[in-house]
């Protein structure tokens, strides 16, 4: 048996499958919900700054980095 005509066969044999489409949560305004995370810093920037804090507002999924 030839190799290559068995792993056509497997590969003829295999049926796509969609992804499922889960139903957006996301919030219905902008500012409804907002995500936040404080994140530190492992060596000093050159502000002097240790950390940054990032906001992900959940309608828009824009994000703020301060």
């Amino acid at each position: 048996m030839n190799l290559n005509s068995f792993t056509y066969f497997l590969a003829s044999k295999q049926h796509k499958v969609a992804f499922q489409r889960l139903p957006l949560n996301r919030r219905l305004h902008v500012l409804d919900l907002v995500h936040t995370n404080v994140c530190s810093i492992i060596d000093m920037s050159l502000e002097g700054t240790l950390y940054f804090v990032s906001f992900i507002d959940d309608h828009s999924r824009k994000l703020w980095v301060i």
